[in-house]
């Protein structure tokens, strides 16, 4: 059975903010900017300039989103030695891979990968850490799949969207079984060739 969004948007209240979700303890504030003049190399001026205008962002919009993605997400990258594959890549491979053992795969590295990813990053294993960490290395920046989060009830639901096959859903349904459970919480998945749809509550 595919899970249409669109149909359970309809009948979940869909909060904009991961910290609303998982925490529900501060409301939206605006990030407050600084001034800070640096020097950097002309030719990167260039190509800043080329792709600001292909993306139809300010050039120091475009820097923040740089600098950004460098303490969210590449020095944790880089010390974790993450590497990056294209899709097609990605594809192959894990079709190569049973599914018993790609449910394995997902119960032992991938869930202590995410949980040493969060202890480094946030020092404390907690469900609001570990949803944010799904956040940033999946979505945000892995780009392995587009992360919606909700609530049906008193349960928070995590709805992963992909274009990777079955077994993509099974890896991050045997990742997300894992991790939380071993905070205590018991989660149910539903998985198809797209999607994977976690209910939790905590």
């Amino acid at each position: 059975m595919y899970y249409d969004t669109k149909n359970i948007l309809a009948r979940i209240y869909w909060r904009l903010s991961i910290m609303d979700i998982v925490l529900n303890t501060e409301a939206p504030t605006a990030k407050r900017a600084v001034t800070r003049t640096i020097r950097i190399d002309a030719d990167i001026e260039e190509h800043l300039k080329k792709l600001a205008g292909a993306e139809r962002l300010s050039v120091n919009a475009l820097i923040n989103n740089s600098l950004r993605r460098l303490v969210e997400w590449e020095i944790y990258a880089e010390k974790f030695g993450s590497v990056t594959f294209p899709t097609p890549l990605i594809k192959k491979i894990i079709d190569a891979v049973p599914e018993e053992k790609i449910v394995e795969i997902g119960e032992g590295p991938g869930k202590d990968f995410i949980k040493e990813f969060v202890q480094y990053r946030y020092n404390t294993l907690s469900a609001g850490n570990v949803l944010k960490a799904i956040d940033t290395i999946g979505s945000t920046y892995g780009r392995a799949f587009h992360a919606e989060y909700g609530t049906e009830g008193h349960k928070h639901v995590l709805i992963l969207n992909h274009d990777k096959g079955l077994k993509w859903s099974m890896f991050h349904s045997a990742l997300l079984t894992s991790i939380f459970k071993a905070i205590g919480i018991e989660i149910k998945t539903d998985v198809t060739e797209h999607q994977v749809i976690a209910r939790m509550q905590f």
